[in-house]
């Protein structure tokens, strides 16, 4: 977990989404709407290292808030998942994702 621990930000369609993962299993999950609109949520996140040669860890954002729709628009109408990441590393960085047709979260500290 520490090793994953830090900032990790993506520019998606609705806006700049900031993960904040700490070393003791918190984080916080900020993301600033294109509408200027900022909403933050934070929660519990656990670990399960890799088990096969070609994938990454992966990481559990648990009951994680989902402002941002496939659709990119802010509806609205907000959801609680738990939500999935893999480790990948990707362009000789580090990246967490969460969808293979788009970018991942970067580490930016």
């Amino acid at each position: 977990m520490s090793e994953l621990a830090g900032e990790w930000q993506v520019d998606g369609e609705c806006g700049a989404e900031i993960l904040e993962l700490k070393a003791d299993g918190n984080y916080t999950y900020t993301i600033a709407f294109s509408d200027g609109e900022r909403v933050t949520d934070t929660g519990r996140w656990t670990v399960t290292p890799k088990r096969e040669l070609l994938e990454g860890a992966h990481i559990q954002l648990q009951n994680a808030l989902e402002p941002c729709p496939p659709s990119g628009e802010n509806s609205g109408r907000s959801h609680r998942v738990d939500r999935q990441l893999e480790t990948v590393w990707e362009w000789g960085r580090p990246m967490l994702s969460f969808n293979p047709d788009l970018e991942g979260f970067t580490r930016t500290r």
